[in-house]
């Protein structure tokens, strides 16, 4: 099974495997993931349902964030734009551009030929024409540059803060599937404890239940 390092945690088969990242933790690191699920209280389930909760917040940000950069998205403009430019360009004929000669001098002091000339010089105002064009559209496109970057730049940074909740869910996973591996432990003293009394074991095995159910909650 192909393994890899994501954000200092174990992935397998691009799974993110908890048990064998748990098979890794030094003290210290359990310590600090157990510190997680303190305030995760077996007499009050209300606090197992609302574990990792806080995290909610980040994804609806993230997806207000999206949605208002997908309404504002300018691929559209960008691309009547683009169409509108080669629009122009195709109207450019290169035979058609030519640079004063001493021949188109002399046809303009001719009548007969004055027509020629005339017809000449629209082919110059015509590429004036495209020219403007040209300058205008780029200038648009320009604007609409600003705009994708500035897209582009919120994009990113909804992309790290989603790479940032991931990494932050896994976590406080791998402290309640700690704080689980406890719990059963608890039950088993609980059970080979004669002093212990049934309702003590089944309140146990009720908050084990809600652990887990949160665990498969959280990682899906």
């Amino acid at each position: 099974m192909a393994e890899q390092k994501e954000s200092g945690l174990v992935v397998k088969d691009k799974q993110f495997d908890y048990e064998t990242q748990i098979a890794l933790l030094t003290p210290e690191d359990r310590t600090r993931l157990l510190a997680l699920t303190d305030k995760v209280k077996a007499d009050d389930l209300a606090t197992v349902q609302s574990y990792g909760s806080e995290l909610n917040q980040v994804i609806a940000n993230n997806g207000q964030a999206l949605l208002k950069s997908v309404r504002s998205d300018n691929t559209a403009e960008v691309v009547q734009l683009s169409n509108e430019l080669l629009a122009e360009l195709n109207l450019i004929d290169i035979d058609e551009i030519n640079q004063d000669t001493p021949w188109k001098n002399f046809a303009r002091r001719v009548p007969v030929l004055r027509k020629m000339v005339t017809t000449i010089e629209n082919v110059k105002i015509k590429y004036d024409t495209i020219a403007e064009n040209v300058d205008k559209i780029s200038e648009k496109m320009g604007v609409a540059k600003v705009v994708a970057l500035r897209d582009n730049n919120t994009l990113q940074d909804i992309f790290d803060s989603n790479r940032k909740y991931i990494d932050e869910i896994r976590e406080l996973i791998l402290a309640l599937k700690l704080r689980l591996a406890q719990v059963e432990e608890d039950i088993q003293k609980a059970q080979a404890d004669p002093t212990v009394d049934a309702i003590t074991i089944s309140d146990l095995h009720t908050f084990k239940d809600s652990i887990e159910k949160r665990v498969n909650d959280m990682m899906v």
